[in-house]
């Protein structure tokens, strides 16, 4: 699949980042100046410019983020994977109306591309479940995604 750069989320990447999703989150290690990759699900797209996160306070993202804004996700969607690049802040260093210490994160997209390798597509996208109880993860999970929505 031939690379696209465009500025902003598609028109089917939207409706796809607007509900939990498994993605993988780069920022630049403050202490090592590396990169730092992180699993997370909280991501809600906004609009096609803008994604908030929502992650655990005492996670290094925070701390990386307020040292050093840029940041990547990666999203394994529609077939294939998506790089989004832009920059990131803390919004808000505690998140409302969740009952866990979450920061949200705010990132201003810059740029968007399939970083899928040529010739290639996603047959199935990666899954994952909760280890613990389903009824309090389903629970959580809409807490922190209408927290997210409500941003």
């Amino acid at each position: 699949m031939p690379e696209i750069v465009a500025q902003s989320l598609s028109q089917e990447l939207l409706p796809l980042l607007q509900k939990e999703r498994f993605a993988m989150l780069s920022t630049i290690n403050k202490q090592s100046g590396a990169p730092y990759i992180s699993a997370i699900s909280w991501v809600y797209a906004k609009n096609p410019s803008t994604l908030v996160l929502a992650v655990d306070s005492r996670s290094s993202i925070v701390e990386n983020v307020i040292h050093n804004s840029r940041v990547v996700l990666n999203v394994f969607a529609a077939g294939s994977v998506y790089s989004i690049a832009g920059m990131g802040s803390v919004k808000a260093p505690r998140m409302e109306g969740v009952p866990l210490k979450l920061s949200l994160l705010e990132v201003l997209i810059e740029e968007v591309r399939d970083v899928m390798f040529y010739g290639s597509r996603l047959s199935i996208e990666p899954q994952y479940e909760k280890t613990y109880d389903a009824r309090a993860a389903a629970k959580l999970d809409n807490q922190v995604m209408e927290a997210l929505k409500n941003a």
